[in-house]
């Protein structure tokens, strides 16, 4: 994966918008295959007063550098100020013949919950990802995932391969992971 951060940064007393001004390019080393992606916008709400999230919104666009007639389109939907309908995304992926979209594939999902494709030639639907359930003590975790807590493991094989100002060393930090307040 390739990309140059840029971003717009807008802030109105209440959210902060973020358009990033640059595309992200990735290569598929399986099927030789370069894709360029067109992020949404991303929205941070709440930021003084009410339950902090983070919202997408728009579209963003997925092309085949080899083939730029065959794109995917996500429309993320922003949740309303009355609505509680957070990260409902839906679009297609298809082949651009002249001025007819050939659709080949249906998305929809939640980017905070899981994603469905449905293969239109075939009829087959497939649930593609699935968020993996917090872990059960996630507020004491400072709502971090399993993935995140798992950055910090140190495992037996490594202590003597890497440098001792690795962060998976400090004492603070081993001792939040075990519970130890005191001690961090």
């Amino acid at each position: 994966m390739y990309t140059n951060v840029n971003s717009s940064i807008s802030f109105n007393g209440k959210n902060i918008t973020i358009h990033q001004k640059y595309r992200t390019y990735f290569y598929m080393e399986k099927y030789d295959e370069w894709y360029e992606c067109i992020p949404p916008i991303f929205s941070i709400h709440n930021l003084i007063v009410g339950q902090l999230y983070v919202d997408i919104g728009e579209t963003m666009t997925i092309s085949s550098q080899k083939n730029p007639n065959v794109r995917t389109e996500i429309r993320f939907e922003r949740k309303g100020f009355f609505s509680g309908e957070l990260g409902k995304f839906e679009g297609e992926a298809f082949e651009q013949q002249e001025k007819v979209k050939a659709k080949k594939l249906e998305i929809k999902g939640r980017w905070h919950k899981n994603c469905v494709i449905t293969n239109l030639q075939s009829g087959e639907t497939k649930e593609v990802w699935k968020k993996v359930p917090f872990p059960e003590k996630v507020d004491w975790m400072y709502g971090m995932s399993h993935f995140h807590v798992q950055l910090n493991y140190l495992p037996k094989r490594l202590k003597e391969k890497i440098a001792p100002t690795d962060s998976r060393f400090r004492p603070d930090q081993r001792a939040l992971e075990n519970g130890d307040m005191t001690l961090a």
